[in-house]
């Protein structure tokens, strides 16, 4: 028998012809490619009946339309790429882009620097090359992603009469039909994953993913779900990932690698020889705040209740810090879980109740502690004062005969000792007298110098306050607005409401049911968050000058284009490399900027600069991309004897370009803003392919017309889909209508 000849990588990859090979079919599932390549487990008619089955239990929006198919490569389109030459040409930019056209790349660049003129680059010429490809931009936020369409679109050119923007807001049947008219989406991470799932997303057809934020696609993220979806449809795809920070160690910058199928990385600091000359100076002043006699006297008087809960683990052989000062919340949850794995599992069931609760109680404590020491005295008065009045809420139901009333023990035992209630006594005494935290001293005095600097009114500079807690923004904004009133200083906090947000510090979290859930429901709607149109109304208001100050919590320091910042000043040291950098790219994109960052002295002093050596030792593992390992698995998407030739094309003005705040409409705006079809108003951009918009279409149908045309010919039978000739899709009904219909 002759040798089997060696198949060519190509054919290793594909399990055929690569789809730009004259030889290729486009099957996708159930192709005779996929038989081959799952080993002959199946025979291809019983491969292909599987994953039928399959395909039905999985998808819960039926769509009557065929299988697309697969998007196959426009040669004569490939020859060029496309760069814009409305813009100005730096070298980094045009290098990594040409780069990223043919490997999925992971971008590193420093916030500021134009990551996404690359993501728009790449964005338009898979758009040419690929006449029926789509091509996703997903974003952690929905905010984000708005944001993110109108820069791209300003960059790339890409018709808006081709692109959506496609969130959780829109409901399943308008992302269906999205999907069908449109080729470039604007969407968030979940929402795409649920698509994929769902089976209304062709993932087959998408041939570009940009990834925006990427560090964060670690674990079970919906960002890894996504690109798996998308691999498992098929493997001729470009990634192009985009970030600031892509981790803290080698194994987190190792698993963004792996799970976005990474296989060639372009990383630059602001240091580097092609970046420097666009870069701006950003001065970096760290202020080590001494403390005061206040501080303290309430310091110590606390302390008391703290070492008493760490004697006792230490005493139990559970936890050996005894100082609260040198304690930390994820130490403290760490030697718990060890402790639970180890002794633990021995223990009688009187030493367990005491060790948890006093795992409990020292956990509690030590959060309330930093608010004090690192804060402000109203920052742990508020925080104190709500333990103290969910406890008098508890026990006045108690009273009143409401046996369901349930709260933790821990809270319990803080509301009913002495030294915590003196200390928060003596704190809301320094309140009262307007007596400030030695760190509050420190940020008006910093506040006032810049705007006795750069003039009275402030009307030419901005500030950003970063802190991590609600409670904090909202006593930094109360301060700054008497004691510097031209700051005119502005809370810039999440969505969610009540204590338990997620920049709010929540202290042991109670359980609680009937009247209870009512209370907490109404002091959770006093403590509102913002919606995400309140961000961007304030966020426009701070760019235009009508504040001078923005006072944020962790939500202003990724992501937003908040505009230009000249100072920025960090309340606390966030311990996250990547938190930090992100508060530090906020100033010194387009002028000289300036970074305090605020640090008590003693134990937040010495935690920075641990967090400070480890992001210098990141950026020089970063730079070595030889400390990674890239998998092979990155397809060319274009045939060996194709080598594009660069085209600098003045793109802006050339396309259609209707206000793109139309894409960004929520639910209510969508039912206001339906027709008689009942399409929304991101459907009617005109398809300069087709003629007519699908609502267009649909009331030709409805109505019986009969206009000719020699795009759409007469009109079709009512109940039959205009574009595909097929029986028209069944409407969407969830699990439990599908059940009352079938019992009806």
């Amino acid at each position: 028998m002759p040798p089997r000849p060696a198949k060519t990588t190509t054919e290793r990859f594909f399990g055929g012809p690569a789809p730009y090979e004259p030889g290729y079919r486009s099957g996708g599932y159930g192709s005779a490619a996929t038989s081959r390549r799952v080993g002959g487990a199946f025979a291809a008619g019983r491969y292909q009946e599987a994953l039928a089955g399959r395909e039905r239990g999985l998808q819960r929006a039926p769509s009557a339309a065929p299988r697309e198919p697969m998007p196959v490569l426009d040669e004569e389109a490939a020859k060029v790429w496309v760069y814009p030459a409305q813009v100005e040409k730096r070298d980094y930019q045009f290098v990594i882009a040409k780069r990223a056209l043919l490997a999925n790349t992971l971008v590193c660049l420093p916030t500021g620097l134009g990551k996404t003129l690359i993501a728009a680059v790449v964005q338009r010429n898979y758009f040419d090359w690929y006449p029926r490809g789509r091509i996703v931009f997903i974003s952690p936020t929905r905010p984000l992603t708005f944001q993110q369409l109108r820069a791209c679109h300003a960059l790339a050119g890409i018709p808006m009469s081709v692109t959506a923007e496609m969130t959780a807001a829109c409901t399943p049947p308008v992302r269906a039909e999205l999907w069908k008219t449109k080729r470039v989406f604007y969407c968030t991470a979940q929402s795409l994953n649920n698509d994929i799932r769902t089976g209304i997303c062709p993932a087959h057809t998408i041939v570009c993913v940009v990834v925006d934020e990427a560090h964060r696609a670690t674990g079970n993220h919906a960002y890894v779900q996504a690109v798996n979806g998308i691999a498992a449809a098929h493997a001729q795809f470009r990634v192009l990932a985009l970030t600031a920070t892509p981790g803290s160690t080698i194994k987190a910058v190792q698993g963004v690698i792996d799970n976005l199928h990474i296989a060639h990385m372009e990383v630059r600091d602001n240091n580097a020889l092609d970046v420097i000359k666009y870069t701006h100076s950003r001065k970096n002043d760290i202020v080590v705040v001494p403390s005061s006699r206040q501080l303290d006297q309430a310091l110590a008087l606390f302390g008391k209740t703290c070492k008493e809960a760490l004697d006792l683990l230490a005493s139990k052989r559970a936890f050996w810090v005894r100082d609260i000062a040198k304690v930390t919340s994820f130490q403290l949850i760490h030697a718990r879980n060890e402790w639970r794995m180890k002794s633990g599992r021995s223990a009688s069931m009187q030493d367990r109740v005491v060790i948890e609760g006093s795992f409990a109680l020292a956990l509690t404590l030590s959060q309330v502690y930093a608010l004090l020491s690192k804060y402000s005295f109203a920052t742990f008065h508020a925080a104190v004062s709500r333990i103290i009045n969910e406890v008098a809420e508890f026990e006045a139901a108690r009273a009143a005969g409401d046996a369901e009333a349930e709260l933790s023990a821990t809270k319990l035992r803080i509301a009913n000792t002495q030294a915590v209630l003196q200390t928060v006594r003596l704190a809301g005494s320094f309140v009262g007298d307007g007596i400030l935290h030695p760190k509050m001293t420190e940020l008006v005095r910093v506040v006032s110098a810049h705007f006795a600097q750069n003039g009275a009114t402030g009307t030419d500079t901005r500030i950003m306050v970063f802190s991590s807690f609600r409670d904090s923004v909202d006593h930094i904004v109360d301060v700054l607005a008497s004691r510097v009133p031209q700051c005119k200083p502005m809370r810039f906090v999440g969505q969610a409401a009540g204590a338990g947000g997620a920049d709010v510090i929540e202290l042991d979290t109670p359980s609680k049911r009937g009247k209870g859930k009512k209370r907490r429901k109404s002091r959770a709607k006093a403590k509102a968050g913002l919606s995400q149109k309140e961000q961007q109304q304030i966020i426009a208001k701070f760019r235009s000058g009508g504040y001078a100050t923005l006072v944020s919590t962790s939500i202003g320091e990724e992501g937003l284009d908040i505009g230009e910042v000249d100072l920025i000043v960090c309340y606390d040291s966030p311990s996250s490399v990547s938190r930090m950098v992100q508060r530090q790219g906020r100033t010194g994109r387009k002028r000289d900027g300036r970074v305090v960052t605020l640090l008590m002295a003693g134990h937040e002093k010495s935690v920075y600069d641990r967090a400070e050596s480890k992001r210098k030792a990141m950026y020089r593992t970063v730079l070595k991309t030889s400390n990674f390992c890239m998998p092979n698995g990155s397809p060319r998407m274009l045939p060996p004897h194709i080598t594009p030739q660069v085209r600098f094309v003045n793109i802006a003005g050339n396309v259609d370009s209707p206000d793109p705040s139309t894409l960004a409409a929520r639910n209510k705006k969508r039912k206001r803003s339906a027709g008689k079809s009942g399409v929304p108003r991101s459907l009617l951009f005109t398809d300069a392919s087709i003629g007519l918009t699908p609502a267009q279409r649909m009331r030709f149908a409805i109505n019986g017309r009969s206009r000719p045309s020699p795009l759409l010919g007469p009109a079709r039978p009512l109940g039959m889909d205009i574009a595909t000739s097929a029986p028209a899709p069944k409407t969407w009904k969830s699990r439990r209508r599908r059940r009352c219909s079938r019992l009806k």
